[in-house]
């Protein structure tokens, strides 16, 4: 049996093969999301979501499998015949898919997206690949966690200043921020307060050696000792309603 050769050549799954795809479909589904939560202990996670990797691959690959069982109908090759079901087994899987519309995070999608297409390897299958594509996906998602890319240390920065309406914000924390961090960058400025306040979202990098806790404090004294908020930069900006 080749490496690109599929278990069920003839077009319908013996009870044995049958087992065992459904088999690893589970192991692999179980073990990603173990993964996933052993990688997010830290910043937490919706327990949804490794419940649905863990039973999403079994569903898609017993759907994948029972196309497979639908009766010929008409005359065809068996790649045509197998391309055919695939197709349908494809839309069948993404429409389920589309109903997942709580998804968090794009990273989220893609390991779903990833679970999908190795259990129609499985449904199929192509046993061999399948596996391998797991262990890729695997050791690649462990590496960029272990070495915690994409490489955003403690240094980058998330800060919103709230300010009166009565203040430029445009010069007004300039000489702070220049003496404090080496990169700051004004991403969003809304009102509040029925415009009676003005909101800042920057993006800074701390020097090396300065303290954020001075830079609040010099910022509060600017500001009036309004609302400061400085958070670790997760996502490219701060992302508020």
């Amino acid at each position: 049996m080749g490496f690109f050769d599929t278990f069920i050549a003839d077009g319908v799954p013996n009870i044995g093969i049958a087992i065992l795809v459904i088999s690893l479909a589970l192991v692999g589904g179980i073990g990603f999301a173990v993964l996933y939560c052993l990688l997010k202990q830290k910043e937490g996670y919706y327990k949804d979501i490794p419940i649905t990797y863990a039973v999403f691959p079994v569903l898609v690959t017993i759907l994948t499998i029972a196309i497979f069982l639908i009766p010929q109908q008409y005359e065809g090759s068996t790649n045509a015949i197998r391309f055919a079901r695939v197709g349908v087994a494809l839309v069948a899987a993404f429409a389920v898919f589309r109903f997942r519309t709580n998804q968090r995070t794009t990273e989220d999608m893609t390991y779903l997206l990833f679970l999908v297409g190795t259990s129609l390897l499985l449904g199929l299958g192509y046993i061999y690949l399948a596996i391998t594509l797991y262990a890729l996906i695997f050791t690649l998602v462990l590496l960029l966690y272990l070495f915690k890319f994409p490489f955003l240390g403690k240094r980058n920065l998330n800060l919103r200043i709230t300010i009166p309406e009565d203040l430029n914000y445009e010069d007004a924390f300039t000489d702070i921020l220049a003496e404090y961090t080496s990169y700051q960058n004004l991403t969003k400025v809304r009102t509040s307060d029925l415009g009676t306040m003005f909101v800042l979202n920057y993006e800074i990098v701390i020097k090396a050696g300065k303290s954020t806790k001075e830079l609040v404090d010099k910022i509060r004294t600017r500001n009036g000792n309004l609302n400061i908020v400085l958070t670790v930069k997760k996502f490219s900006s701060i992302d508020e309603k």
